[in-house]
This record gives C-alpha cells, structure tokens and sequence, in this order.
C-alpha cells in the first residue's frame, strides 16, 4: 500500500507550514525508486549518497550481484542508502545493480545506477540568489528587471508574468492553469511557457520586506496574488507571497497561477562528501557543507559561535541562508552526508515581521527523502546544525 508522505509542522515550534538520479538500463517498477533521474556524477577521489525507495513498507535493499559491485560501494538495506566511493579515473562509469525485498519473498524488478566519475574543474556552475546585501552570501545579486512587453525578469534568466489580475480575475482550478500557460506556449512556439515550480516561486521572494504584507519584489505590479505551483509528488502546492511559504493544497482548489518562461539551460547538480572529513562539497555552487552538529544550538544563542569555531578546514564557516540551505536540496532531499530525512535544517535568515512572537522567529527547511519545503520557527528552538563557506581555490 502506497505510503502518502506527509510533513507536519509541530505547532509547539513551528509557526507557519509549508507546503545522484538514476539511469536505468531496464525500467523500474512502481515499487522501487532512486532518487533523481540520469548519471549519478561523482567527484573523483569523493563518495556520493543515493536514496532508494520502496512503496513496500517492509522492503529491505540487496544488490543483484555482489561479485559485480564496484570497491567500496555500500548499501544500508533498510534505510536504502546506496554510498558509492569514486577511487581514480575520470570518465569511469559504474552500474550497480540493485532491488527490494520484503519478508514475503516480493522481489521487484531490478534497477541499474549508472556512476560517472568526473572532476571538479569542469562541473557546470548553478546559482542562488542573494537573501539580503548584508548576509555575506555569495549569490547573485536580485536584479528583476522589467521588460519592453510588461514582463519580469529575474536574475536566472525566467520571464514571469507581471500584471495578471485582469487575466485571472476569477478563480481557477489547478488543471485549468495548466492550460491558461499552455495557451501561452501555444501562442509562440519558441517559448516554454508553464505552470512554475515551487523553488521557481521561492526565487522571487525578498526577504528583507515585511512578512505578512508583499514580498515579491518589487518589479511585479501585482503582488498580492496566491498561485499555483507545480505539484510535488502527490502534494498540491500553492504560493503565498505574503509569506513566502508553500501550502498544501486540492487540485480542485481554485487559485490562480503566474505563469513562467523558463530557459532550458538545466545543468547536472554535483554534490559528492570527502571520504574522510565528511565535508560535502557542492561543486555546483561552490560551496562547502561541515557536516550535522552532534550537540544542538540555537539560531538565537550559540549556533553562529559554533561555525565560526568549526576547524575542517580553518575559516569563515558560518550558518547558511535560506537560500544557500535551499541550494543543496538534490531532487527533493539534502545529501545525506549532511542530514538524514525527516530533518529540520535551520538557516540565519531572520523573519521581518514587527508582530512576530518576542521569541523572534527564522526560516528553516523541512526536508525528508521525497520532497522540502521552507517553514518558520521559533529563534530559541534547539537544532542539530550544518555549517557553509566557499570552497577554497
């Protein structure tokens, strides 16, 4: 029976909800499921994380054949972590043959990984977008411009609809955006109009305005607006741009959508951990990942001391931004060489809100083996933390 994954805020903390791949040389079945889809890409010299998955409550994992399996290749085979260590030769691809089993003797169809073993130095660069001009982050800057025919730009290059209050005046269903930015699409050919994805929404949010009033930026004419986002799995998501968070919703629901443009000019997300420091190392983004605290802080108190304390290697570790925390997010999970699933990731971005609780509140990421979603919770609440930098040339 399938297993609706569900994320529950905790109202004693939270105050607000929201909300590696696979190449397979024989199809998988609906049973078995690797996280992301095509070459797993890992930094040579490095080890790489997979999360397997499996409808069947009980399903332990086991490779097809053992003799086969490349030197150090791991499987966890109840939690379905599959670590993959990259030893020399750049170019190498590795298949791994793996499956699920359950205690009735239920075996699903094999499914193969593919490992690529590549090098840093030409790993495409992704981005993330500044949260604030004093966080010290390393993102771009939030340049949304407007252009000659009335739309908005943002800083990756999405052409977003601007004033759409007279297009979508009256409600609409989930599936009936679908068409309305298909329409769009239809209307000229070389365009990509669609419904935009919720980390696509996220991008527009600026967090130095006031929660609970407006904050898209300030390019978009109409700002008020909740809208569809691309539905995650078997979560219904809309946007709220008065806070900046992602809500469950019906696909019957009625809301509106703000249809996006987006350039096709996806790039492969490269994350692989040293073998023996267990840093991550996203060599996408250029940053460095000190893995989880075994004691836990607070956002309030102590946590920024112990980054600037975190000694492998030396310098300028500090706690990372909502945004920085959302970057490492790879096909709906962080690397587990960081956090496991089910796990609150706490960043440094501070709510800005006049009305908030006097405990004072910040941005965290809820992330488990499925999907994540941004939320809000109290600056006094005790986490197990990861630290960032810049990777070092």
């Amino acid at each position: 029976m399938k297993n609706k994954i569900l994320i529950s805020l905790a109202t004693s903390f939270l105050l607000f909800g929201c909300g590696g791949g696979t190449s397979s040389v024989s199809k998988p079945s609906k049973d078995i499921v690797a996280s992301g889809v095509g070459t797993i890409l890992v930094v040579e010299g490095m080890k790489k994380d997979v999360k397997l998955r499996s409808d069947r409550e009980n399903a332990r994992f086991e490779f097809v054949d053992k003799a086969n399996v490349p030197s150090g290749t791991e499987l966890s085979r109840y939690t379905g972590i599959l670590t993959f260590r990259a030893l020399n030769g750049v170019g190498n691809t590795e298949d791994v043959l793996v499956r699920a089993v359950d205690d009735s003797g239920w075996k699903s169809e094999n499914l193969t990984l593919v490992f690529k073993t590549v090098s840093s130095d030409g790993v495409a660069q992704r981005s993330y977008i500044k949260t604030s001009v004093d966080d010290n982050s390393a993102g771009l800057e939030r340049n949304f411009v407007k252009t000659d025919d009335g739309y908005v730009k943002d800083p990756f290059g999405n052409v977003w609809e601007n004033n759409i209050t007279g297009k979508l005046a009256e409600p609409k269903m989930y599936l009936l955006s679908e068409l309305r930015c298909e329409i769009l699409h239809q209307m000229n050919k070389n365009s990509n109009w669609r419904v935009p994805t919720a980390d696509e929404l996220l991008n527009l949010i600026d967090y130095d305005k006031e929660f609970g009033a407006n904050m898209l930026n300030d390019t978009f004419e109409d700002t008020n607006l909740t809208s569809w986002a691309k539905p995650e799995g078997e979560n219904q998501l809309i946007f709220s741009p008065l806070s900046g968070l992602l809500f469950n919703s019906e696909i019957l629901d009625k809301y509106p959508v703000r249809c996006v443009n987006a350039p096709e000019n996806k790039t492969d997300h490269v994350v692989s951990t040293d073998r023996f420091t267990d840093i991550t190392y996203d060599f996408s983004t250029s940053l460095m990942w000190s893995p989880i605290s075994q004691d836990k802080y607070s956002i309030e108190s102590n946590a920024s001391q112990y980054c600037a304390g975190y000694n492998q290697p030396n310098g300028e570790w500090r706690l990372p931004n909502i945004n920085e925390v959302r970057s490492i997010v790879e096909n709906g999970f962080v690397s587990y060489s960081i956090i496991g699933p089910n796990t609150i990731m706490p960043s440094s971005t501070l709510l800005n809100n006049n009305d908030a609780n006097a405990r004072g509140s910040h941005y965290v990421l809820l992330a488990d083996g499925k999907t994540s979603k941004v939320a809000v919770s109290y600056s006094d609440t005790l986490y197990s933390i990861t630290c960032v930098k810049k990777i070092e040339n």
